[in-house]
């Protein structure tokens, strides 16, 4: 018997597809209507290949006995019979029902709410889809005004650039491009996270008293004085090595000089900050050309240097992610007048429109009135599902699933195959899901066996990921 409510965690190669579109072709069985069925993915790809094995699917067996028997063998499984002449009357259905059907990606469906209740999202009634150079110009333009506003806010400006300065180090990139891209992912990190108690607050970060809060109160010149001694003391002294010695003063120049970016790669530095260990026990072996023995007074004193560079180094980056939520909150109030109330919208942007109108309660109109559109939901490749995506879903898959009537809920995903964790993506959804309405799903579906990869690539694949993605986390806040 087909489920109503079903979650199926699928191996690549396992036929997830197969299982969609004999879904879908089921639930046309029972009666549903092809314009009833919403299939989302997240490629317009992979949104077309599901269109198309459903069309082939019925064709092929419209007019041959063996895709007859295949899919008729299909829909037996699903409790469904399949009688002459069927095939071709339920591709009829879709082929009429074309530019009414909803299998696409989700950032079409996005789109297509947003064009539906544009008045009631504070839109303009048309909208600019950006994309590529339009959206970099409209983030250009928004960023412009940004900086010219926060001209005054020099820390913010100062920290901005800072930070493209790390994103450029020792790369060759268009400077134009690299700005963007900075700016872009600070206000996406800014989109999810527009409180200013998260970003820099060391309280948040480490309620408890850190081992590198040892240095808190030294200052500057007791610093230098600490590393002239360390220089002259009998540790360096006594490694009988020149190179060796010579790699110590170059770390302690760094240190001196607080270049925290050449530190943080010096090989000695991060081949004493790997032992801290031994270091805060007192006694630690590290590597310096050879092994080297370090103990007592030297061993705390490496602490302290390490501890001084841990607190310069954080309390500098809380300074400067203070001063980028500075200025990304001067970017996304230009960016919001000039690009998203006049209806200039990326996928992005779609969705941070739909997330506050969730948040405002606006949308719970819009979800009431789109409730009665889909009766039967069907999501692809679950496992890219953001939890701000989810948000926007969450209302409107809750009416499904509180269960009650013949509408019913499918979901297939693989967190071994996430891709777009870049965008939000977050594959610890798909156990939450289930783990909140498990009374409704009951046992996952699993598709473990692969048509398509070798038992070698098998065997690497699970030997690399293990049982690191099966914890479920069932109180995702998003759920």
């Amino acid at each position: 018997m087909m489920r109503q409510y079903e979650a199926i965690s699928a191996l690549a190669g396992s036929g997830k597809t197969y299982a969609l579109t004999s879904r879908f072709i089921g639930l046309l069985a029972q009666g549903a209507r092809p314009e009833e069925i919403l299939a989302v993915t997240f490629t317009r790809k992979a949104a077309g290949e599901i269109f198309d094995r459903i069309v082939t699917r019925l064709a092929a067996a419209a007019l041959h006995e063996r895709a007859r028997d295949e899919l008729a063998s299909a829909l037996k499984a699903y409790g469904c019979e399949m009688k002459t002449g069927a095939p071709g009357r339920w591709l009829q259905q879709v082929l009429e029902a074309m530019p009414h059907l909803h299998i696409g990606t989700i950032d079409s469906l996005f789109v297509s709410i947003v064009q539906a209740f544009a008045m009631e999202l504070g839109l303009p009634p048309r909208q600019e889809i950006l994309d590529g150079l339009g959206r970099d110009l409209a983030r250009e333009e928004a960023l412009r005004d940004a900086m010219e506003a926060a001209c005054r806010d020099r820390a913010a400006r100062q920290s901005f650039m800072e930070a493209f300065r790390l994103l450029t180090f020792e790369k060759q990139k268009n400077v134009r491009d690299t700005i963007l891209e900075t700016a872009d992912s600070a206000h996406r990190l800014f989109l999810y996270y527009p409180d200013p108690e998260s970003w820099g607050r060391f309280d948040a970060m480490w309620p408890d008293k850190p081992w590198w809060m040892c240095a808190a109160g030294m200052t500057r010149a007791e610093l230098l004085a600490e590393i002239d001694a360390f220089r002259n003391g009998r540790h360096i002294a006594g490694l009988g090595n020149q190179k060796a010695a010579g790699k110590w003063n170059e770390m302690l120049d760094l240190l001196g000089r607080e270049d925290w970016l050449e530190l943080s790669g010096h090989s000695l530095f991060k081949n004493l900050s790997v032992r801290l260990a031994g270091l805060l026990a007192g006694e630690a072996e590290y590597t310096n050309f050879r092994k080297y023995a370090i103990s007592g007074s030297d061993a705390r004193q490496v602490v302290r240097f390490l501890a001084w560079f841990m607190q310069r180094y954080v309390f500098d980056n809380l300074r400067k992610t203070e001063g980028i939520h500075r200025l990304m909150t001067a970017y996304e109030a230009s960016y919001r007048q000039s690009v998203r109330a006049r209806g200039r919208l990326s996928f992005e942007d779609i969705q941070v429109v739909l997330f506050e109108a969730e948040r405002s309660g606006v949308k719970m109109e819009i979800d009431y009135r789109l409730d009665g559109r889909f009766r039967h939901w069907m999501l692809d490749e679950f496992q890219d599902t953001s939890a701000r995506q989810w948000a926007v879903l969450g209302n409107l898959a809750n009416e499904i699933l509180q269960g009650g009537d013949d509408r019913s809920f499918f979901y297939v995903g693989d967190a071994k195959q996430a891709i777009y964790g870049w965008r939000g993506g977050d594959a610890r959804l798909f156990d939450a899901v289930h783990g909140y309405y498990e009374n409704l799903f009951g046992r996952k579906s699993i598709l473990n066996r692969s048509w398509r990869s070798s038992p070698v690539v098998l065997k690497a694949v699970n030997q690399v990921f293990g049982d690191a993605l099966s914890a479920p986390l069932y109180e995702h806040p998003e759920v």
